[in-house]
């Protein structure tokens, strides 16, 4: 019985969230399986997935006044062998209470919903677990069987019933939600959940279906999908525009547009090249104001005739600080689609279960940041496609943007060795950066061993404190705005400049293409091995490195290069960390295979790890052994610790090799008995992975910061036989190649 209440323990382990993994996804990161989720008249319903296997949200009642309680059910519904869950629920405690549905008593952190009907047999010894937020209305709560092989020796597996029943007190009588939500707490979680079988292995080929939203008011403002001509030929382009109507304070939005692959084709219309699974419609005229730091987002499937795609404010409370919400219509954007075939076709906004508790698979925000909800969509008439007597629109092939050969951003350091309370100066500069006009930067270092200060005064940086000024994006006739948002106490420079007359800049006809951006300094506070470097934040999605770049037409500029710093202190002994990188060679041609070890020293009582590895995808690649690139799922070999066979080491792996991150790590099932023998492993080799050069640009192997249980750790989190995250070891941040 010893043996299967390891195997209980890593599951609570994983409920509680010691295989953490770092999401650094925006507001649209739900983007992924897309697929409608209707009735027959395209209302939004609260219904049951069409897949056979899935977990459900389903509420007694979608209206209810003050007072009133909505009953809302955990269901599940043919999920095999289940012996276990965590789930994570969001509500607005503003509007709604969590309560007892039988006594109406208010739910507290470690309060249990009501049991369900599955789950509950007393025979398989129930474990149960919650850790709720009632002031951000979270619900985190689990369940799992503990006699497992009791459970599984019945062979009567429990598929299908309810896992919870929770009470929801109407505090308010205005629209709000309920739904799963994800938590870095969970990392890895379907929507919020986490299901486990009898051998306590991960279930996850089930959907999650999401309730409609509760306390629907009349519809007050409009989205609507307008088409130029709705009777065309083939190979005419039809232009479809995203208008807006009547709704204020508009600061973000996503959307789901459904059209027929065989009939159109989604282009660019000014261009006429197709879309992929990254376009994003033209700019339209809300959301478009630079100040407030505009970013966007797709994730379409063009061979299923998806388009889903997202912008947002980055600044939302610079936006609503500013008073002057932008107009209350106009457009976000316009999509042409090409016409392939003759007949009857449509494109409309259509729901998905991506999407949750979204109005016909769109999604509106204020700038709050919440959800509005007063608005109707309108969807645009049948289009009718006759046979071309004319040749068809030629679609013109993509072409490659033109990269200039030295276009580049790059922290220049004036030494890389220092002592400390010596200061180091940066530089930040870029060179043939056509028409530049405007940045925003995001500096990551490691405040333990550096301070950031005025280069001419000594003094420390704080949250506001801009770089001292360069020799460009310095001409005083031409509106200079600043933006500065530093995170002194994680080692975060987030700052940016603009000219704000570029009308007038241009005219001048003098662009300022090359030069320095601005100095920082930087004070030595331990002699040890360390980086500056521009690095990517929730802040700034689909930034180059950290970097934004802009012209003076106020247009975004993507073809340049991002050369970081090299190490500082670099003759430090990285051996001297607990956890260390070292690589086979340091200066590698385009082709060669470099192998870089991730080693243990002086660790105690080792059962278990997780590495977040970070790396250039453009500069590197991992691969296995037998060439063939990384995968999701892809374990690095060449460990010497936890791999004895007696104790049931466990190996987990989530890798985004698109990203350039590697997630992976070992544990011990048998961590009593492993603690029993007093075998204690903190020495070795943690694994080794071999990458392939792509480019011979300087990069770095890094590990990434993390989320833990017990706070945040850059990139590695060990654990001990006790079950616990090992305190106070050190890590060496990175390595740097060619």
């Amino acid at each position: 019985m010893k043996k299967n209440f390891c195997r209980v323990l890593v599951v609570a382990l994983l409920l509680t969230s010691v295989f953490a993994i770092s999401n650094l996804d925006s507001l649209l990161n739900a983007f992924k399986s897309i697929s409608t989720n209707s009735d027959s008249n395209n209302n939004v319903v609260n219904a049951k997935s069409t897949e056979e296997n899935y977990l459900s949200l389903e509420l007694d009642k979608n209206k209810a006044q003050v007072g009133e309680i909505i009953l809302a059910k955990v269901n599940v519904y043919d999920i095999g062998n289940l012996a276990g869950f965590q789930i994570n629920i969001k509500y607005d405690p503003e509007i709604l209470e969590p309560v007892n549905p039988d006594t109406g008593d208010t739910m507290k952190t470690r309060t249990m919903p009501k049991d369900g009907d599955i789950i509950v047999n007393d025979n398989y010894s129930v474990i149960t677990m919650a850790s709720n937020d009632l002031k951000e209305g979270i619900l985190n709560f689990g369940k799992t069987y503990t006699y497992f092989d009791a459970y599984r020796k019945t062979g009567n597996a429990e598929r299908t019933g309810t896992l919870a029943v929770i009470g929801f007190k109407v505090l308010k009588e205005e629209p709000t939600s309920i739904g799963f939500e994800d938590s870095v707490r969970m990392p890895n979680s379907i929507c919020g959940t986490l299901m486990y079988d009898w051998e306590g292995n991960r279930i996850t080929n089930y959907t999650t279906s999401q309730p409609s939203v509760i306390n629907v008011k009349n519809s007050e403002g409009s989205i609507s999908l307008e088409l130029d001509r709705n009777s065309v030929s083939v190979g005419d382009i039809i232009n479809a525009v995203i208008k807006i109507n009547d709704v204020d304070c508009l600061s973000a939005y996503q959307l789901n547009i459904k059209y027929d692959p065989e009939f159109l084709q989604p282009v660019v219309p000014d261009t006429l090249n197709p879309y992929n699974s990254a376009t994003v419609p033209d700019d339209g005229t809300l959301i478009a104001n630079e100040e407030y730091g505009p970013f966007s987002v797709a994730a379409n499937n063009i061979e299923e005739g998806i388009l889903n795609f997202g912008k947002s404010y980055s600044f939302l409370s610079d936006y609503r600080m500013s008073g002057k919400g932008e107009g209350s219509t106009g457009t976000l954007g316009t999509i042409g689609f090409k016409v392939l075939k003759e007949g009857n076709t449509s494109i409309s906004f259509a729901d998905t279960i991506t999407m949750p508790n979204s109005i016909f698979g769109t999604m509106l925000f204020d700038w709050n940041g919440n959800k509005i909800t007063s608005y109707s969509v309108i969807q645009p008439e049948t289009i009718t496609i006759s046979q071309s007597t004319e040749t068809p629109v030629e679609t013109p092939e993509p072409q490659e943007p033109i990269k200039p050969a030295d276009a580049h951003i790059i922290i220049k350091l004036d030494k890389t060795s220092a002592k400390v309370g010596e200061i180091i100066k940066a530089y930040i500069n870029v060179s043939d950066i056509t028409d530049f006009a405007a940045y925003q930067l995001n500096i990551k270092y490691d405040p333990n061993v550096l301070e950031a200060v005025d280069v001419n005064t000594g003094e420390p940086f704080g949250e506001s404190t801009a770089p001292s000024n360069g020799d460009i994006l310095d001409n005083s006739e031409y509106g200079i705005i600043s933006l500065v948002d530093n995170d002194i106490s994680n080692g975060i420079l987030n700052f940016g400049k603009t000219y704000t007359y570029m009308e007038e800049f241009r005219n001048s006809g003098e662009a300022e293409e090359s030069g320095t951006i601005g100095v920082i300094g930087f004070k030595v506070l331990s002699e040890e091995s360390t980086n500056i470097r521009f690095e990517k934040t929730n802040t700034m999605p689909n930034s180059i490195s950290g970097t934004y770049l802009y012209n003076w037409y106020g247009e975004r500029i993507t073809d340049y290069t991002v050369i970081q710093p090299k190490t500082i202190n670099p003759s430090s002994d990285v051996l001297e960390n607990n956890v260390s990188i070292v690589v086979d060679k340091n200066t590698p041609k385009v082709g060669e295979i470099i192998t870089a070890t991730f080693l243990l020293k002086d660790v105690n009582n080792l059962a278990g790890y997780q590495l977040n590895i970070e790396y250039d995808p453009n500069v590197l690649e991992p691969v296995q052994s037998s060439g063939e690139a990384y995968k999701t799922r892809t374990l690095p070999g060449g460990n010497t610790v936890i791999n004895n066979e007696k104790f049931t080491p466990l190996t987990v792996a989530s890798n985004d090799p698109e990203k350039g991150r590697l997630c992976f790590g070992r544990i011990y099932l048998e961590m009593a008995s492993l603690k029993e023998k007093g075998i204690s492993e903190g020495s070795g080799t943690l694994a080794e992975i071999s990458f392939k050069v792509l480019s011979e640009d300087r990069t770095e192997i890094s590990f990434e910061r993390i989320t833990t249980a017990t706070g945040t750790a850059l990139g590695a989190i060990l654990i001990d036989w006790d079950g616990n995250e090992v305190p106070d070891y050190t890590i060496q941040k990175s390595v740097t190649i060619n």
